[in-house]
């Protein structure tokens, strides 16, 4: 590969990336290595009586995402890190809640609440006032089946409560009659069918607003960081006189978004239909 990338503006790497990748190239990169797994191992057999307890005291709603997570363990190692979001941790025990103003982390730009922002009520009287209008659209499609069988995946995991077949099913098991209907359709990708529900026609996004703006990683971050560690390779190699091919790749999380459980208060704004 070229040792410059076609981007006009690289952005700057972050100083945690840039100690981890000075610490691989250094000859004390070993003993660090073990050093870090003891004291990983101490951080997690510290963590344990905590989050057995919250397993113990999970609701079942809620349990099955926190007996896959440890999430004291991760929280410690939020704060090892100084990363800035720390309340991550505890949605992975509590849940995320969908209506409100949802925070995001110290160093995103701060947004200002929306005009048309709602309440909780609202949101409630606008889908069922919509309600009969909405049910009558929901018609057979090309996609249902791969819809139920996503579903009925999530539903195997725990993901997803159902399925219900009428209005009174899904009252007696949320133990309330406000509920927030939302219709879930199917968007044709190459390899899938991806399950998507419609929060906006159900007034939910309407409830709901981020406190600061999202900045998530981009190809930029991606090349910057591959040319790091590409220029890093190549003095090494210059140094001891060798040629290596490089491989760089990305991991992506399996269903990301539906590995963060929902708060038992937000349920209610979550009820899909198709």
């Amino acid at each position: 590969m070229a040792s410059r990338v076609p981007f006009s503006i690289l952005p700057p790497i972050s100083p945690h990336f840039e100690a981890a990748l000075n610490i691989s190239f250094s000859k004390d990169y070993l003993p660090f290595l073990e050093s870090q797994i003891a004291r990983l191992h101490q951080l997690r057999n510290e963590s344990l009586p905590l989050w057995q307890n919250d397993v113990s005291h999970a609701t079942p709603i809620l349990k099955p995402f926190v007996e896959k997570c440890n999430s004291r363990l991760f929280e410690a190692l939020l704060r090892i890190t100084e990363h800035d979001d720390i309340e991550i941790a505890s949605i992975m025990r509590f849940g995320a809640t969908l209506v409100g103003p949802i925070d995001g982390k110290p160093s995103w730009s701060p947004l200002s609440m929306p005009d048309e922002f709602i309440d909780e009520a609202e949101i409630i009287r606008r889908n069922t006032a919509d309600r009969d209008v909405f049910l009558s659209t929901v018609r057979p499609s090309p996609h249902d089946q791969k819809l139920f069988e996503a579903s009925m995946a999530d539903v195997a995991k725990k993901r997803l409560a159902g399925p219900y077949y009428s209005l009174d099913e899904v009252f007696d098991a949320l133990g309330t009659d406000e509920v927030a209907l939302l219709r879930r359709f199917g968007v044709e990708q190459s390899d899938k069918t991806r399950p998507c529900d419609d929060a906006r026609r159900g007034h939910v996004n309407a409830g709901a607003f981020m406190t600061r703006k999202l900045r998530l990683s981009t190809i930029d971050d991606f090349a910057r960081q591959v040319l790091e560690c590409h220029e890093k390779i190549e003095a090494e190699n210059a140094r001891d006189s060798i040629e290596e091919d490089e491989i760089f790749w990305r991991r992506d999380h399996g269903s990301a978004y539906r590995q963060v459980p929902i708060a038992g208060s937000s349920r209610k704004f979550f009820v899909i239909v198709f």
